[in-house]
């Protein structure tokens, strides 16, 4: 496929990538919610929730133009992994 083929990824979902990719600005706060007795484990999950989420908005966007559906999977799992990422921070 040349890039002449290649479909241009369209605003709106440039935008809904961005904000689905959004919690990752929230590190400081999970930080402060965390408690200071809370498991290895879920600090663990806790530092690397942002690099998997810039990473995957990157992907996300970057195979739109090839591969549609992978980047609305991508954006799938990328939405739940924000919730589940809340939750684990609350509880």
């Amino acid at each position: 496929m040349t890039p002449s083929e290649r479909r241009r990824v369209p605003v709106w979902f440039t935008v809904i990538v961005t904000i689905i990719a959004l919690p990752a600005l929230l590190l400081p706060t999970f930080i402060a919610l965390a408690e200071d007795e809370m498991a290895e484990s879920k600090k663990i999950f806790m530092w690397l929730f942002p690099f998997y989420l810039i990473v995957g908005a990157y992907l996300a966007w970057q195979c739109y133009g090839r591969r549609t559906v992978m980047s609305w999977i991508l954006l799938a799992l990328m939405f739940m992994t924000d919730c589940a990422m809340i939750l684990l921070i609350s509880m």
